[in-house]
Order: C-alpha cells, then structure tokens, then sequence
C-alpha cells in the first residue's frame, strides 16, 4: 500500500480499528467451552484481514494488525523525517513486489523493517532485521519496532531512545499510534 500523506495513515489506521471492532463483536458472540473457542481462534476464519477485505484466523489478525499498526507508526516518523522520500511504499512482511516492510517512493531515499512482538529479542528478530537492513543501498535505514514496556518485559537495551547500530537507526515505539 502506498502512503503519502498522514491522511493516507489515518484512514489505514480506522480501516483495522473497524476490523478489531468486527472480530471483537462475532466473538462475543461465541458461544461454546474454552477448548472450542481456542480451536475457533487458532483455525476458523472468524477474524479479518487489518488491510485486506477478507476473512482470515483470530490469531494471524492480532499478529498482523500489531505489525501494521507498527508499520503505520514508523511511516508516520518517516514521513516528518524524509519529505524527500515522496512517500511510501509500505508492506509489513516484505511480500516478493518489496524487498524491505517499508520502502521510500523515490528509490533509495530510505528503507525500514517493522515488527512487533512480547520482546525486541523474540526470534533473534532486532538483530536479523538489522543485519538485513544495513545491506540495503539507501541513504536512511530502519528499524521499528514495539513490543510493552520495560516494566513488562523486563528488557531495557535500547529502550530509552532511539540507538544507531551498523549504520542502521533502531527505535523503539513505546505504543503504535491507535
């Protein structure tokens, strides 16, 4: 999807908050033991795509509606920060159209890889996404991420502000703007 305007964020951002709101509804709705109801948000299409306008599994729409809401967070930064970049191309889960989550319109502008998770460590994902960052040809590479508080998690590195490593700028988002 391309943003070239917080405008562009904003009506991204209440496209999911209205998919949260659909899932949320047909949940409550749910009748059945707590076994049932796992088996349903593991494997029944009953959730909705954050973007797309299809059905998909509860468990995959909390996983990508954080990711895309960490995307839309970052290219919010991006876009105040490289106005030079026209905007971007933005595809959390770097589909094969896109070789990086976030993609600057003008090439090689800027590049940024998003992710949220319990902790920045989970999976070894900071570092493989910093390693595949610093390879990138752009002037400006990223990292976001969100996962909760230090207080939650107990893990501080990098935490407090924004860190550079290997020429990459990692931040952390305290909260996806919702």
């Amino acid at each position: 999807m391309q943003i070239r305007t917080v405008g562009d964020i904003d009506a991204r951002r209440n496209h999911i908050l209205a998919q949260i709101a659909a899932t949320s509804h047909r949940l409550a709705q749910m009748p059945g033991n707590p076994v049932d109801l796992f088996r349903d948000l593991k494997f029944r299409q009953i959730g909705r795509h954050p973007i797309e306008d299809r059905p998909l599994n509860v468990i995959e729409q909390i996983n990508q509606t954080w990711t895309y809401l960490t995307a839309l967070a970052a290219t919010r930064i991006l876009l105040a920060d490289h106005p030079d970049a026209k905007g971007f191309e933005v595809e959390p889960g770097a589909r094969a159209a896109t070789p990086h989550d976030i993609v600057s319109l003008v090439p090689d502008v800027c590049v940024a890889e998003v992710f949220a998770a319990t902790r920045p460590d989970s999976n070894d994902k900071l570092r493989k996404d910093i390693r595949k960052v610093a390879k990138a040809g752009s002037a400006a590479k990223y990292v976001f991420f969100y996962c909760p508080s230090p207080e939650e998690t107990g893990w501080r590195p990098m935490l407090a502000q924004p860190h550079e490593i290997d020429g990459v700028r990692v931040r952390w988002l305290a909260c996806p703007d919702i």
